[in-house]
């Protein structure tokens, strides 16, 4: 197949690009509302998916395969057969000519190792030294992951002295497997130009360490395990992110009194906040949301799934003044399946927090509805909504901006 002629490769390009987008190629910029809910673009499975229509790109043609190389190569998942990536990206293959590495953005590295160890970890470190466009690393491992013991390989000196710390924009902490004890990298530590920083999992950090500083950081995704250790909120609370404007929290923040600290010491300059999809936050007490919108003093956007969130009752002290943009998601609560067949907990759900909006956000200009709302639309009780929120001056749309009326 060769390209058409009414099409310049350049076209072509753009069209490629857009095909294959991963978030990764803008390192620097906040994530969207709702990503994990929406799109899952950090997820491992869609990533698969991205790859699969990269493969697929660059075995149409010769010059689709030029055009949609960079793009193959750009996410990099570290895994059995490392020592042939590694060659690979080096160019030390016969079939490659000038190596790969220059593509490389995000180089993604479990954290139970494949055996044997001892290679895993060389192929690993020769990898990130040789990508000079490295923006970005994630650190991750599954619930299901068959090992127990877990190593600390991340901070031997053969690795640690190759990671990129002036140019890694953002870093991913992806544990879901509870019996992880591995501390987190030192490196972290020495990562002063970080934009993005994602913890999500179990997390473990070093006794007697020096408070983190993060000069740049705008955007802190916090999903800790409930029941763990306070210790590392505590580290949080120590941290210097004088740049901090964006904080998606999936799951609460444990107890009352630590969320107090985390707002006032995190609030006066976030612009928006994000809440999760986590069944723990019907739990929370209220006095956590009250004191997220008394002390985010700035903040201008409020995400939330509105099914995991009991609405604000005025009467105890909530409100914001400074709120434009609320952002609600439909996700679905299983939590409640048995008791509310006829939907009616839902209903309630909905129409509390829309009543409360007006009062609860005087300044409130604009609700962006995210995710599948149509069977939402199609039932009678919620036109009404609409022009109540509609009658105080407040727009609604849906999240590619069409109008919803």
């Amino acid at each position: 197949m060769s390209l058409s002629a009414n099409l310049p490769p350049e076209l072509w390009y753009h069209v490629i690009y857009w095909a294959t987008f991963t978030a990764i190629r803008q390192c620097d910029m906040e994530p969207k509302a709702f990503g994990q809910l929406c799109d899952q673009d950090n997820s491992l499975a869609t990533r698969a998916l991205a790859l699969s229509t990269k493969r697929s790109l660059v075995l149409v043609c010769s010059q689709w395969n030029a055009l949609a190389t960079e793009f193959l190569h750009e996410d990099v998942l570290v895994r059995h057969g490392s020592k042939a990536l590694a060659d690979v990206l080096d160019g030390s293959t016969p079939s490659r000519i000038n190596g790969l590495a220059k593509y490389v953005r995000r180089v993604c590295i479990p954290l139970v190792t494949p055996d044997p160890k001892e290679i895993f970890e060389t192929d690993s470190s020769r990898i990130i030294s040789m990508c000079p466009n490295l923006t970005a690393i994630t650190c991750y491992s599954g619930p299901d992951d068959g090992r127990v013991e877990f190593d600390d390989w991340f901070d031997r000196p053969h690795l640690t002295n190759v990671i990129p710390t002036e140019s890694l924009r953002r870093f991913e902490w992806e544990n879901h497997n509870s019996v992880n004890t591995t501390y987190l990298p030192s490196f972290l530590w020495k990562l002063t130009n970080l934009r993005s920083l994602s913890l999500r999992g179990s997390m473990h950090f070093p006794p007697r360490i020096a408070p983190l500083n993060f000069p740049k950081l705008h955007t802190l995704r916090l999903r800790m395990k409930l029941h763990e250790s306070s210790y590392p909120m505590t580290v949080f609370l120590r941290a210097t992110i004088p740049a901090l404007r964006h904080v998606i929290l999936e799951t609460p923040l444990p107890g009352t009194a630590v969320s107090e600290r985390f707002w006032t010491k995190f609030g006066s300059t976030l612009q928006v906040v994000e809440f999760g999809r986590h069944v723990e936050f019907l739990n929370a007490p209220p006095e956590g949301l009250s004191m997220m919108l008394r002390c985010c003093t700035q903040l201008e956007e409020f995400n939330f799934p509105i099914f995991f969130l009991f609405f604000p009752n005025p009467s105890v002290g909530y409100g914001n003044a400074h709120v434009k943009h609320i952002g609600i998601h439909p996700a679905r609560n299983h939590l409640f399946d048995d008791r509310d067949h006829q939907g009616n907990w839902r209903w309630d759900q909905l129409q509390s927090h829309w009543t409360s909006f007006g009062e609860i956000y005087p300044s409130l200009k604009h609700i962006i509805l995210y995710g599948d709302w149509r069977k939402v639309f199609s039932d009678g009780r919620f036109p009404p909504l609409i022009r109540m929120v509609q009658s105080r001056g407040i727009n609604v749309s849906r999240e590619d901006g069409v109008p919803v009326t």
